[in-house]
């Protein structure tokens, strides 16, 4: 079988400084390399979840100027940045929160410090120019003496669910609309009935949608046919036409 040696190797040499005699020492670190290589593989696991998950996973410090210190490269997929790009300024995710949204964040950043994590929602500016809304959920991290020390967050991005939310949000708004409108022809139609029936006509003709028949004595009727009515009333308002009525 083969282990693995760690050789240290130091060379001796006489009195004109020629080289006499090499002396070493072996060490088995067999063991060390396992637990290395095992270090190794489990760091390129963690980074292949971290790339495959839809979550942005990133942290920044909770201190001074709350610099970035971690972005997971799946950034490049979300938001279109480069984790250097991402990295490089400690005012980058400041600079990326749309404006209207950046008070509500920051209030709820105060709220993190006091709770130690919060979820909320806001929109940030991809590379391409154009805004994602995100779930961002923060946990605070604190040092045993209780002191804040790192922010560990995850972002992601709910778009979609936000248009679907803003759509059905319409869709009501457009129910409504609606419905006020179907009660104002109601109301309208309510008015034109009692124009033209008595009040108990009317109400027997809308709980029941038909009136019985009645008699009536000294009613007169008259028919008549207005020669030309339909040009004069082509060619007049409707205002014109009804006191030219009233006045046959």
């Amino acid at each position: 079988t083969y282990c693995w040696v760690n050789d240290e190797l130091h060379m001796l040499r006489d009195e004109n400084g020629e080289p006499t005699e090499v002396v070493g020492s072996w060490s088995d670190i067999t063991a060390r390399r396992k637990m290395g290589d095992a270090m190794v593989a489990a760091q390129n696991r963690l980074n292949h979840l971290l790339t495959s998950a839809p979550a942005v996973i990133y942290s920044f410090e909770a201190t001074g100027d709350y610099a970035p210190t971690f972005v997971s490269d799946n950034v490049a997929a979300l938001l279109g940045y480069e984790p250097k790009e991402y990295l490089e300024s400690p005012d980058f995710w400041w600079r990326h929160v749309h404006a209207d949204d950046l008070p509500r964040v920051k209030e709820k950043l105060n709220q993190l410090f006091k709770e130690g994590q919060i979820n909320h929602e806001y929109r940030f500016l991809r590379k391409d120019g154009s805004y994602c809304w995100i779930n961002d959920e923060m946990h605070l991290v604190r040092s045993q003496d209780g002191r804040p020390i790192e922010v560990v967050a995850s972002m992601n991005d709910i778009s979609s669910r936000k248009k679907a939310e803003e759509d059905l949000a319409r869709l009501h708004d457009l129910e409504i609309a609606y419905l006020a409108e179907i009660e104002k022809e109601k109301q309208h139609a309510d008015e034109l009935l009692h124009a033209i029936f008595p009040h108990l006509i009317v109400q027997e003709l809308k709980s029941t949608n038909v009136v019985k028949p009645r008699r009536y004595d000294n009613i007169a009727v008259i028919f008549t046919d207005i020669v030309g009515f339909t040009s004069y009333c082509d060619s007049h308002a409707p205002e014109e036409v009804v006191p030219s009525l009233q006045t046959l």
